[in-house]
């Protein structure tokens, strides 16, 4: 238990008040417990002398009743009680019997045999002003006398017997307080052993009551300190239903509304940095965009500068001018052509573009992009063979998209395909028959394994010197790619037994 912590201090302030406060009443205990039974007894034995002496005076004509209530006096009040005859002062009757005294009582032998009673008739007797208020003045009287008896104060009564409003004689009591100084010496040596087990008795309570409180102030000052770190997983204890029962439900509530609000701006922010980094790379696609453009657009504006200078110095004629002219048409349709492709990628890559996803049939899309083609396969001799699973096949997507990566892809294969050799188109179904697996295969050339990692790059060519002749922009698989990753599809390529194999996955409509 540190020092400084909230259960030392209440530790510390339950176990001190309780210890002061059993202290303190040891002490009082000690110091007036004895005095304050002496005032209770001395109340006591004047309440009930009073009654006696009251019933005595009522009941003295017959001696078989007063000598009942006698000793029943005597006995309840540890008393010795003794009639006191006026005429003849050393006249007693005690106990039933009367005996007479010589002068000087306290003094004869003869008093001892009334133990403390005689004593205490003789300073009745030598006390003036007792004595008057009594035979005088008819008043009963209580005190504590200075009397000792056996080293032991007394308490004395006095009360007057009046008979046809005559007093004759006197009623004396007498009580010693022996019992409660017994008493007082057994309670002093108890207390001590009490005050003992009290103090290990507190220090066991205060550390439990110091627990009870710190305990669910130590667990929300925890569960605090993890919120402060971000922290929202833990929870506190709620099930009290006082004030740390409402912290705690207030903490939580707390915690849950600054998470939900946490996760929210990481969210914002999650979606912040994304658009960052978008525009970032539209920033520099655009920079690569004119790059490639400027380097792309180069050559076929030197050649249609260079030879329009020529036309207009009138330096060819005939069929040289029809020649050049045909060049400068055809470098115009590849400028238009490398235009339009590069206007597509970065629509496409822009990540704004959306598809229009609609339904439609991929075999009745491949048999008419093969009839628009049909004149480029048999330029290039070139045998295509179908095989369809079945005969209409019918997927999800963009048709116009995916109907520019079946061109895109043909053309390629067109391109690359050895003369007087086959392509094969396949549109199957996938394992888990959701899905249509669509490939083209094209008898040629193997692809190094080096190039397939790069192949969807844009502008990238297999041949290094960029060949014009080929017609080919270097876009065509870039376009491919970007569609393709918009429809969520698996594509690839692989090199076959006989040449080169693209593919791609479509979803299948459900029939």
């Amino acid at each position: 238990m540190k020092k400084n912590s909230i259960a030392f201090k209440i530790f510390i302030f339950t176990a001190g008040f309780f210890i002061i406060y059993a202290s303190m009443s040891l002490v009082l205990q000690s110091l007036f417990v004895q005095k304050f039974y002496l005032y209770e007894k001395t109340k006591a034995f004047d309440k009930n002398f009073n009654e006696f002496a009251k019933n005595y005076s009522n009941l003295s004509i017959n001696s078989q009743d007063t000598s009942k209530s006698t000793y029943e006096f005597e006995i309840n009040n540890n008393a010795s009680v003794a009639i006191v005859n006026l005429p003849d002062k050393f006249s007693i009757t005690f106990r039933g019997k009367n005996e007479s005294f010589k002068a000087g009582l306290a003094s004869s032998n003869d008093a001892k045999k009334l133990g403390i009673i005689g004593p205490a008739i003789n300073e009745w007797l030598s006390n003036t002003e007792y004595y008057n208020s009594v035979v005088k003045n008819g008043t009963t009287i209580t005190y504590n006398s200075g009397l000792k008896y056996k080293e032991l104060n007394s308490i004395i009564g006095v009360s007057p017997i009046i008979k046809d409003g005559k007093i004759e004689n006197v009623m004396l009591a007498a009580t010693s307080l022996q019992p409660i100084d017994e008493a007082v010496a057994v309670i002093k040596k108890f207390y001590i052993y009490f005050y003992l087990f009290a103090i290990v008795l507190i220090l066991i309570f205060s550390k439990l009551f110091s627990n009870t409180i710190s305990k669910p102030l130590i667990l929300l000052n925890n569960a605090a300190k993890k919120m402060a770190n971000l922290d929202f997983s833990v929870k506190c204890d709620n099930n009290r239903n006082d004030e740390i029962g409402n912290l705690s439900r207030t903490l939580n509530f707390l915690s849950s509304n600054l998470d939900s609000t946490l996760t929210e701006l990481k969210s914002a922010n999650e979606k912040l940095t994304k658009d960052i980094k978008r525009e970032k790379s539209l920033e520099k696609m655009r920079k690569e965009f004119v790059a490639d453009v400027s380097h792309e657009l180069k050559t076929p504006i030197s050649i249609i500068s260079g030879y329009a200078e020529a036309l207009k110095d009138n330096i060819l004629k005939g069929e040289e001018r029809d020649s050049l002219l045909d060049v400068i048409v055809d470098e115009s349709e590849k400028m238009s052509l490398l235009v339009s492709d590069m206007l597509n990628l970065s629509q496409l890559e822009s990540g704004y573009y959306k598809l229009n996803i609609d339904h439609f049939s991929l075999t009745g899309l491949v048999k008419s992009i093969l009839l628009r083609h049909s004149i480029d396969i048999d330029k290039n001799k070139l045998n295509i063979k179908t095989d369809f699973y079945k005969e209409n096949v019918n997927v999800t997507g963009d048709r116009l998209r995916i109907d520019q990566v079946v061109t895109n892809l043909l053309n390629n294969a067109v391109k690359h395909a050895s003369k007087n050799s086959t392509i094969i188109i396949s549109i199957a179904q996938t394992i888990n028959s959701q899905q249509v697996l669509f490939s083209i295969e094209n008898y040629g050339e193997h692809i190094d394994q080096i190039e397939i990692q790069n192949i969807w790059n844009k502008f990238y060519k297999i041949d290094k010197s960029r060949n014009r002749t080929d017609g080919g922009t270097g876009l065509g698989l870039s376009i491919v790619s970007n569609i393709l990753d918009l429809h969520n599809s698996e594509y690839g390529v692989t090199n076959t037994e006989n040449g080169v194999k693209f593919y791609f996955q479509l979803k299948k409509l459900s029939s």
